[in-house]
């Protein structure tokens, strides 16, 4: 009976609470982490209704450390790109303040320079679980995010994770 009530409560906690989710969004996300949550990210966002969008982010990263000659070994370099799309259920929480999480797949080709070249495809299945706050009742057409993006490589059979604060423009 208790789970029944909770999921009760979810449910209707859920209905009841409704986001202003923009028809359009871009800008930029930038992140750390490992494998998932590289770099920079150029981030659009697709709204559907009030409560249900669509996140897609094209990121990219680059690294290069030759030591000079000194130290083990030569050195690396290594640079990734990588596509993500995670779709979103928006929840508002206070005025202007949303939470907003769902599933969420990546595709990140890599190349890693060490002792060879070694090429490769990360391909993911996760999610995305965030806050964002949404200046547009202020007459500001922006939201600022923070997010945590948890993905399962296949391809690599780990898991990588990356957090993100993103900046976008509001567009209706």
């Amino acid at each position: 009976k208790m789970k029944k009530g909770i999921l009760v409560l979810f449910l209707f906690v859920s209905c009841t609470l409704s986001a202003q989710v923009h028809k359009h969004a871009i800008g930029l996300r930038g992140g750390s982490g490992s494998y998932s949550g590289f770099g920079p990210e150029i981030s659009y966002q697709l709204g559907f209704n009030d409560m249900n969008r669509l996140e897609l982010d094209l990121g990219w990263f680059s690294r290069r450390n030759w030591n000079n000659g000194k130290g083990w070994g030569n050195g690396y370099a290594y640079s990734v790109v990588s596509f993500t799309g995670c779709y979103h259920w928006v929840w508002n929480l206070v005025e202007g303040l949303n939470l907003y999480a769902g599933p969420g797949a990546q595709l990140t080709f890599y190349n890693e320079q060490y002792y060879n070249d070694n090429d490769g495809i990360y391909i993911g299945l996760g999610g995305q679980l965030g806050l964002e706050y949404d200046f547009s009742d202020l007459g500001v057409p922006l939201h600022v995010g923070l997010d945590y993006r948890p993905m399962f490589l296949f391809s690599w059979n780990g898991f990588g994770n990356g957090a993100g604060l993103s900046l976008r423009y509001l567009i209706n």
